[in-house]
């Protein structure tokens, strides 16, 4: 109330709104919301600011949940062109953006194409972060499932493996299930 209705503060807040509300199972609460907090990010910042791509993050999210590929990827891709267009390539965000879209590409069966995109965000989590990170070890796990899909099992295992290692250096041996 203080800040008003197309503040972008309150916009960024919509927007988590309606990422929340996906996790809740409602959809279309959670298109409404992130709809508007999309817009009041343009009208403030334009149209490649991050704060847009973080809005536009969520309904990348909600399309994939929904099943609608074409349209996550279409998000997934002006989310990552707007962070390689303001920030430096190894940022970590351009590596989530990368790491997102590796995720539709693969459920389109484009799995070469997937597995260069999330191999060059783990490259980009490691530098950033070393190898004992959440973010490292979720990225091992999305490599490890292209991997799988390409049936190279013996690969899927040993990134497996890796985000297991991973997440027992941060949690604890047989925390991290």
């Amino acid at each position: 109330e203080s800040l008003g209705a197309d503040h972008p503060e309150t916009g960024a807040v919509i927007g988590r709104l309606g990422y929340y509300a996906l996790g809740r199972g409602d959809y279309v609460a959670g298109r409404r919301l992130i709809e508007r907090s999309i817009a009041i990010a343009e009208r403030a910042f334009g149209p490649d600011s991050l704060a847009v791509a973080v809005a536009v993050n969520y309904f990348g999210v909600l399309e994939e949940q929904e099943g609608h590929l074409d349209e996550a990827r279409r998000h997934y891709e002006r989310v990552l062109a707007i962070r390689r267009r303001l920030l430096a390539p190894d940022n970590p965000l351009v590596a989530h953006a990368l790491a997102n879209l590796s995720i539709i590409t693969r459920f389109q069966g484009r799995l070469d194409e997937a597995l260069e995109q999330i191999t060059t965000a783990l490259a980009i989590m490691q530098r950033n972060y070393g190898p004992v990170h959440a973010d490292v070890a979720y990225e091992h796990e999305l490599v490890a499932a292209v991997l799988a899909d390409k049936g190279d099992l013996e690969g899927a295992r040993e990134q497996y493996q890796r985000a297991v290692d991973t997440y027992d250096q941060l949690v604890g041996p047989g925390r991290g299930d």
